[in-house]
């Protein structure tokens, strides 16, 4: 870029007489007045009347010609441009939450702007004192499209920079918010809450935390999950390198066809993840979360990965009785005794409980597991006389606790 600044200026220099002698005749405030107003009218026409707005892109269009004249003239190369105001131009537009497009247009209209007026301009000079026209517009039109190729660059890269400045106080703010949440210290719907999360928390929630492995990823789900749930709003946390925490907002109870849609999307998911019951308010946003989190360490436990989302509702027994995992592995072996161990038999034998508890019958258990139904009363009195007590007596606890030898890695510890 400097090769080409340096070869234009000094192409400038060699026929720029005529150009130097026009730009000391012209008004520059005029000048950059009237490509101010056509740049607000073509560019910012819903601001037109913002003088505070105004008052910020003035500088930037003022700034701008006064760079392009001191090119054009030969006082300053291309790269040597310094328009402080199209940089504070540029932050403000990031702050104001404009696009990027926008700020490009800017720079378009305001070349084809700059050019047209030059043109008039140029045109009147070389009536006036019998020059050329083209020596007044051939080789400025590519010095403008040079200062303008140069800029454009450097001024998004100011406006991005400041969005990312953003992005990250932003996140800072709504982390820190959410963190508070979590912890109890917030414990009241204020209005500087929903400012801070931009979501409404006095809503019914409802917490899936997941793990991804890009931002992508968790808006991909964030939506998707909010299509098929009809939520109004998603709240999205960072938990650490990989998890996160996807909140849905919504004003009623989910139906039950809402849930079935939401199982079937979540089912699709290739992800390692948990979701919490629905809860309102900041009570239930906080317990959503819990929920989700003491879902997914029975996911964990379990090492059974069928199932991508946990739903809380399903392991809510496994999940209230890990709180305590020390009671929990007490209360399976005081239940299955010996056969809570690895091996053979005690698999075998924990196989056959389960069969007869869903099935409700010695014949019923046989056909599930392909056995004579004299194998199965011969493992269940082996039961029996292992927990001293009637199978139908204790039907329920060993359905809880079969429940948790599978959660429970190594349940002899």
């Amino acid at each position: 870029m400097e090769g080409v600044d340096l070869s234009l200026t000094a192409v400038a220099a060699e026929r720029g007489e005529d150009i130097r002698a026009l730009i000391e005749a012209i008004d520059v405030v005029a000048f950059g007045d009237r490509a101010l107003e056509r740049i607000m009218h073509e560019v910012f026409p819903s601001r037109v009347d913002d003088a505070a707005f105004r008052a910020t892109v003035r500088p930037s269009v003022h700034d701008n010609l006064q760079a392009i004249l001191g090119v054009l003239a030969g006082r300053a190369p291309i790269g040597a441009a310094e328009p402080l105001g199209a940089f504070a131009l540029a932050e403000m537009m990031a702050r104001l939450g404009d696009p990027r497009t926008m700020l490009e247009r800017g720079y378009r209209i305001g070349h084809w702007v700059i050019w047209e007026e030059w043109f008039v301009l140029a045109e009147e000079w070389s009536r006036e004192h019998e020059v050329p026209l083209r020596d007044l517009v051939f080789i400025p039109g590519r010095m403008l499209t040079a200062y303008i190729d140069a800029m454009v660059p450097r001024v998004l890269a100011r406006y991005e920079a400041t969005r990312r400045e953003m992005d990250r106080t932003r996140d800072h703010v709504r982390s820190t918010m959410v963190r508070r949440i979590l912890d109890g210290s917030v414990d009241q719907v204020t209005p500087d809450i929903e400012q801070a999360l931009h979501y409404d928390v006095a809503l019914r929630h409802r917490a899936l935390v997941l793990t991804a492995a890009s931002t992508t990823v968790v808006h991909d789900v964030a939506n998707a999950l909010r299509e098929a749930s009809g939520a109004r709003h998603a709240l999205l946390h960072q938990v650490s390198v990989s998890t996160w925490c996807i909140w849905i907002g919504c004003e009623e109870p989910e139906h039950p066809r809402t849930i079935g849609r939401m199982r079937r999307v979540l089912g699709q998911l290739d992800l390692a993840g948990a979701l919490g019951d629905a809860g309102d308010g900041l009570v239930g946003f906080r317990r959503s979360y819990e929920q989700a989190r003491h879902a997914l360490r029975v996911r964990e436990a379990t090492q059974d990965h069928t199932a991508a989302i946990v739903w809380y509702s399903d392991v809510r027994l496994e999940a209230l009785l890990l709180a305590d995992e020390s009671l929990a592995r007490e209360f399976v072996l005081a239940e299955l005794g010996s056969f809570a161990g690895t091996g053979e038999r005690p698999a075998r034998l924990r196989e056959t409980i389960e069969a007869w508890l869903q099935t409700g019958s010695h014949v019923g258990a046989a056909a599930v597991l392909a056995v004579h139904e004299q194998t199965v009363r011969n493992r269940l009195r082996a039961v029996e006389d292992e927990i001293g007590s009637t199978m139908l007596s204790r039907r329920t606890e060993l359905a809880i606790a079969l429940r948790l030898h599978r959660v429970l890695n190594d349940p002899l510890g």
